[in-house]
């Protein structure tokens, strides 16, 4: 009988202490797998902005905040499914000038057969 299984992604993050104002990517290599939830977490004590194209400011994340997206919920209206794409970056930027103190971290999930 055929199972899936929810497994994780490996963690990555990205050291603030080396932020700037150029988008950096915060997982280099991509997401290793295609991801129906993706997390993002600022444990840092600066305000960041996230990109899912290195270009465009699509997220703010204060200090010590999380964000969660979950791409299944409601998505499939025309029997399409939703996910963050295998290799995709996800790159942080400050907001304003100066160095922070920790890390912004990405995991996901994704369905193994």
């Amino acid at each position: 009988m055929a199972q899936n299984k929810v497994k994780a992604i490996a963690l990555t993050s990205f050291d603030t202490s080396g932020i700037s104002g150029s988008y950096q990517s915060i997982n280099p290599s991509g997401l290793d797998q295609a991801c129906f939830q993706v997390n993002l977490h600022n444990h840092s004590n600066i305000s960041v902005l996230i990109s899912y194209d290195g270009v465009t400011d699509n997220e703010f994340l204060l200090a010590s905040e999380a964000l969660n997206i979950a791409a299944q919920t409601n998505a499939q209206p025309n029997g399409y499914v939703a996910l963050f794409g295998k290799g995709q970056q996800i790159y942080v930027k400050q907001v304003t000038a100066g160095a922070g103190v920790g890390s912004v971290y990405v995991s996901g999930y994704y369905v193994a057969p």
